[in-house]
């Protein structure tokens, strides 16, 4: 019954979701969560908890997951946060690159 049910659900993701959105979404969600995971040097506890509070969010928001505005506003969080991830990490490498030739 449990494996019936998943099938249908992937099955109806599939036929609502665009492929823009999706990988959008996808793309930016795994950017964020690999960058958890290296900032928490390699820790799996708090990805775990960042991808249960996303299961979580979407469970108890009410929002139907057949909503397109849902998945178009998450997709836009998840990629300006992973955008600004990536550019303060490439900063921070930057002044460290920077202290470490002034220290030479």
């Amino acid at each position: 019954m449990a494996a019936q049910w998943r099938l249908r659900a992937r099955y109806e993701y599939h036929h609502m979701a665009s492929l823009t959105m999706a990988i959008l979404w996808i793309a930016s969600f795994g950017v964020f969560m690999g960058y958890l995971f290296h900032r928490t040097d390699g820790s799996v506890i708090p990805t775990m908890l960042a991808h249960l509070s996303l299961n979580v969010v979407l469970a108890v928001g009410g929002a139907p997951l057949s909503s397109p505005l849902l998945w178009w506003t998450t997709g836009t969080i998840f990629a300006a946060t992973a955008a600004a991830l990536f550019a303060w990490s490439v900063q921070l490498k930057r002044e460290a690159q920077l202290i470490g030739q002034s220290t030479t």
